[in-house]
């Protein structure tokens, strides 16, 4: 998490604090493998099908 708190320009507790509220919110357990590779699945999916939607003009 220090990275991310570094990355964000926030401190590591801010980081782990709203994770903490994410896994709740949304009953989520990122401590469990599955869970966890099942959402960046999802996001990576949504990434693609965003950019997908929404080519980037060619130079």
């Amino acid at each position: 998490m220090p990275a991310t708190a570094a990355a964000l320009n926030v401190h590591v507790n801010s980081v782990r604090y709203r994770v903490d509220k994410l896994q709740s919110l949304f009953d989520l357990d990122l401590g469990d493998i599955d869970v966890f590779a099942w959402l960046l699945l999802q996001f990576r999916f949504a990434e693609f099908t965003a950019r997908s939607n929404h080519p980037e003009p060619r130079s």
